[in-house]
């Protein structure tokens, strides 16, 4: 099945024609437009523990009436199954996401899926395919370990090329690796220029995983490896030293262990964190959604697309590029 059947099916018409500015505090005015049926799609499937019931079950109705059925696996449900992955954690795309789908419909479980209330306000996901840098990748510990070495990387060079420094102050070859941010003083940001970010990039055990031929199109490869749980690859953020007499408090996850208790504050909401979102993001392993009241946002392929925490159309748009242009500045 060519993705173009998928995205052909998914094209739509959001309540703005072409590009829109919104108001945004402090920081610029907010260009939005269109979001790819790709991305959209990604973000909501994805997504599906940021959602309101409402709002899963929209999406399954739309799901039951738009997806082509000749290209789904036959055993693929989209009614209350749908729904019921989407509330459990699991893209309704994946291998696990089918199964837990048909598990629900068949009766077999008790998920009160579009009724239920709860819905998190974070879920994160870093995908793997089987080999990296022409290697295979064996065991857990490997993918999980390249999977954190990948990130430290990415926040190294998005450090160097906003005027910034990077360094590793806890837990540094742990799942949950805290750093330190600080600014260099020959550049500016015009709209929200902290002296000091601490970035928390946490790293639950990854999963080897059967991929689906609709979720290899969506994401562009085939997966091979997944981080575990709906927040499989935590990311927040705080602008304030929490380090009492040189130690940083700390709290303690099943299976994580031992982290840094960084008074997380993930937002997007400024030209800075969204070009960190933007280089965490920018090769498709990693993505990144938030339903916090201040800060609603799903981040993926480099691109950070805009969310309604009520409307059935959960995703608003994508934040075009052009709103971060020319946020940093020389001094």
């Amino acid at each position: 099945m060519a993705f173009r059947t998928v995205a052909a099916a998914f094209v739509v018409t959001l309540a703005v024609a072409g590009c829109v500015t919104t108001g945004q505090g402090d920081g610029p005015k907010i260009v939005l437009k269109e979001a790819s049926s790709r991305d959209r799609l990604l973000a909501e499937t994805m997504g599906g523990m940021l959602l309101t019931p409402s709002q899963r079950k929209q999406l399954a109705k739309r799901m039951k009436q738009e997806l082509p059925k000749q290209d789904l696996p036959s055993n693929f449900d989209t009614g209350a199954g749908f729904a019921g992955a989407l509330a459990l954690g699991f893209s309704p795309f994946s291998a696990q996401g089918v199964s837990t789908a048909g598990t629900i419909s068949a009766g077999l479980a008790v998920v009160d899926a579009l009724t239920a209330t709860d819905r998190m306000n974070q879920v994160s996901a870093f995908y793997l395919p089987s080999q990296f840098e022409g290697n295979d990748i064996r065991t857990s510990s490997e993918a999980t370990r390249i999977a954190q070495n990948m990130k430290r990387a990415r926040v190294e060079a998005w450090a160097k090329s906003v005027g910034r420094s990077v360094s590793c102050v806890h837990s540094c070859d742990g799942p949950a690796p805290l750093y330190r941010i600080t600014k260099d003083a020959a550049v500016k940001d015009r709209y929200f220029d902290p002296g000091l970010i601490y970035l928390t990039l946490a790293q639950r055990p990854m999963e080897q995983v059967q991929p689906t031929a609709l979720e290899s199109q969506l994401l562009g490869f085939a997966p091979a490896w997944k981080s575990s749980g709906p927040a499989g690859s935590p990311f927040c953020i705080s602008m304030e030293e929490f380090a009492k007499d040189g130690k940083f408090p700390v709290s303690k996850d099943p299976q994580i262990g031992e982290y840094a208790a960084n008074p997380c504050r993930s937002e997007h909401q400024n030209p800075l964190i969204r070009s960190l979102l933007r280089a965490l993001t920018s090769d498709g392993y990693m993505f990144v959604g938030n339903m916090h009241a201040y800060s609603q946002f799903f981040a993926l392929n480099g691109r950070i697309l805009q969310l309604d925490r009520v409307a059935d159309k959960f995703v608003t748009g994508e934040i075009a590029p052009e709103t971060d242009a020319g946020a940093l500045a020389p001094l």
